[in-house]
């Protein structure tokens, strides 16, 4: 409160130049802020699924993170991609070094990445009868005596609390001899047994599934987990898996508590999935495929993601849909159109292929919208929703382009709006946003894309104010982020991100839909420079880009209002940006301002057209600190909005905006 009283009684004391000055017209109204216009996108990169939101707390746990990935072949230590004609067509030597193939290193320091042997036994990957077809690994545990374990790393490690449940599924089978009991549970760091439990009666000859719990009796970021089976002879084992038993809605097979609670945190009108480049694939037989996310975890094959690493696709499908249920968001599916990634293989099918992957979008849409007396809702039913999802938007394809993209999107929109009329269609443009030819139809949305740097986003903040209306169709800017010359996610990123997301609200009658991207990064594994939220096995925080989406989101007004808006005189315009709105709901004007330099500013607010006098308990929330400052697992809330009431001194009052800040000032009026 002290800090607020200064700020408001030196105001004059701030800056060297003119004082800004914005005219807020209480009784003019200005565009309708689209009620969906801050989303999420999520996509399996830098361990955002397996290993960060899925709660999953076992690396490799079928054994299957060798296996080449799809469509290639592996020759040595490379994994590579059939020698295919490029969709681009005469473009593809510039997507292909060399005009070769795509390929991908393959090398692991061991047969069962994640896992190690301590004691007198031996192991190997075996994949005669396996417990399903679809998962084709196993492995087989040689014991010439009992007390040899099977220890399992984790994703940079097991993170377990004191007095938390962990629960424990596993398949099993005894391969020689006569079986018995098996100890599990994990261990820290010092060899300290922090939880176990003993399960006997494993002397089945056949795949038989065991399930376990335990207490842990400590807290741990390093632990491992640990499976000692008390027999001698051989022992098959396949699909381990470890939970705790709180996950987000307290779901099986759910998600990471703390983690998906930041999600619901930013209060998201819609989420994509599943990306992003893996819904192309590195090859086309790479490609994410929704059917095969569905089911009990031993039949689902999961798949290589393209960002480097193998995915469970425990986080499948359905769980996508049960996600945007529990965060009352609308679901956005992006579906493949038969092409793989242009900067991979670029690789494409046609003719029957190409039909058969029409037939399987519409399938996604029927699992997530038809009735129980279709095919694919039936099987929605018997997976325990009966009722459909929220599924709104189809995303045909994914930043592709060019002629062959152009035919491909008329023809899976034609087929969409004639089958789910009611589903909002997105078309692609590319990294250059290119345009769609003229005779293409169907078209709610055009999604753009932009990483840019911060001044980019400073400068384009009035980039949709004079663009055409006449064009037919909305925009959807799908992928944004300021990602160069800001380390990891600075607070000038998030400041210039601020500023174009107003210019985006600002122009919510053409431009309906927005999403941050990338979404998730573990710390120890990081595809891409700059994301919003990170996390290692125990904690978890948000990027300074995290909180700047969070407060507009939270105090997002259903319509601007007109005003005029005159630059505090000591720094350049670029850095500067306001707009407020009106909360209908909560019978505020909400005024949002942005200083994108180090130095304090003052800005003189003049409320015109209210037909009483403008008074009362308002509040304040600023986002402030130094432009090169980041939050990271050791300093998680360095930069997080601060929230403080003040009292409105009437029509007139000056602020003064805290070097490098974002700030809300919610106005009560009648």
């Amino acid at each position: 409160m002290k800090k607020l009283l200064l700020m408001l009684a030196l105001a004059g004391l701030a800056g060297a130049g003119e004082p800004g000055v914005i005219t807020i017209q209480a009784d003019k109204l200005g565009a309708e802020v689209s009620p969906n216009l801050y989303g999420i996108f999520f996509e399996e990169i830098s361990h955002a699924g397996d290993g960060g939101l899925y709660a999953e707390l076992l690396q490799n746990r079928s054994f299957e993170e060798t296996l080449p990935v799809e469509g290639t072949r592996l020759e040595g230590e490379r994994c590579i991609a059939p020698d295919l004609p490029h969709y681009l067509g005469v473009k593809e030597s510039k997507r292909r070094p060399h005009g070769q193939p795509w390929s991908q290193e393959w090398k692991f320091t061991s047969p069962w990445p994640g896992w190690a042997l301590d004691g007198a036994a031996t192991m190997g990957i075996e994949t005669k009868n396996p417990v399903h077809p679809k998962n084709v690994n196993y492995l087989r545990l040689k014991l010439a005596q009992p007390g040899a374990r099977l220890l399992n790393e984790g994703y940079w490690g097991v993170a377990v609390q004191q007095g938390e449940t962990y629960d424990c599924t596993f398949w099993a089978r005894v391969a020689e001899g006569a079986g018995g009991a098996i100890k599990l549970g994990v261990v820290g760091t010092g060899g300290r047994e922090l939880g176990a439990v003993i399960v006997g009666g494993v002397v089945s000859k056949a795949w038989k599934k065991y399930t376990a719990s335990f207490p842990s009796l400590g807290t741990e970021a390093q632990a491992k987990f640990f499976l000692q089976p008390q027999l001698a002879g051989a022992l098959d084992l396949d699909v381990i898996t470890l939970f705790p038993r709180h996950t987000f809605k307290e779901r099986p097979n759910g998600l990471r508590a703390d983690i998906a609670q930041k999600l619901a945190d930013l209060e998201p009108a819609f989420l994509r999935f599943p990306g992003g480049c893996v819904v192309e694939g590195a090859t086309f037989a790479n490609r994410y495929r929704w059917k095969e996310t569905l089911g009990p975890l031993e039949a689902r094959p999961g798949h290589w993601s393209l960002w480097g690493y193998r995915n469970t696709d425990g986080l499948g499908y359905h769980e996508f849909l049960q996600l945007c249920e529990d965060l009352g968001s609308a679901g956005m599916f992006v579906c493949n159109v038969g092409l793989a990634c242009e900067f991979r293989n670029g690789d494409f099918v046609g003719g029957a292929q190409l039909e058969a992957e029409l037939q399987d979008a519409l399938d996604a849409a029927e699992y997530a919208l038809g009735g129980p007396e279709t095919k694919w809702g039936a099987l929605r039913a018997k997976a325990g929703h009966p009722a459909p999802f929220p599924l709104v938007y189809i995303e045909i394809g994914n930043e592709n382009h060019g002629q062959l993209y152009n035919e491909r999107y008329t023809r899976f929109a034609a087929a969409f709006r004639k089958a789910w009329p009611q589903l909002k269609l997105i078309f692609n443009g590319g990294l250059n946003d290119e345009a769609p030819d003229p005779g293409v139809r169907n078209i709610d949305l055009f999604d753009e894309h932009y990483y840019k740097d911060a001044d980019f986003f400073f400068e384009n903040q009035h980039r949709y104010d004079h663009a055409s209306r006449q064009r037919g169709y909305d925009i959807y800017v799908g992928e944004f982020a300021c990602n160069k010359n800001v380390g990891r996610g600075n607070l000038r990123a998030a400041l210039s991100e601020a500023a174009f997301m107003l210019g985006l609200e600002r122009n919510s009658d053409l431009v309906k839909l927005c999403s941050y991207a990338p979404l998730f990064f573990n710390v120890n594994k990081l595809n891409w420079p700059v994301n919003m939220i990170g996390y290692n096995s125990a904690t978890s925080f948000g990027r300074s880009s995290y909180y700047a989406q969070q407060l507009l989101a939270q105090n997002r007004p259903d319509v601007n209002l007109a005003h005029t808006l005159v630059t505090p005189g000591d720094m350049p315009a670029k850095y500067f940006a306001a707009l407020p709105g009106l909360d209908r709901k909560a019978k505020e004007i909400v005024l949002r301002l942005v200083n994108g330099v180090e130095q304090p500013q003052q800005v003189k607010v003049c409320i015109t057209g209210a037909k009483v006098p403008v008074q009362g308990a308002g509040r304040i929330i600023t986002l402030a600190g130094k432009l090169t400052e980041e939050n990271d697992e050791k300093n998680p809330k360095r930069i997080e909005p601060l929230c403080r009431g003040w009292q409105v001194p009437g029509q007139e009052f000056t602020l003064c905006l805290e070097p490098a800040s974002l700030t809300v000032v919610g106005i009560p009026i009648e």
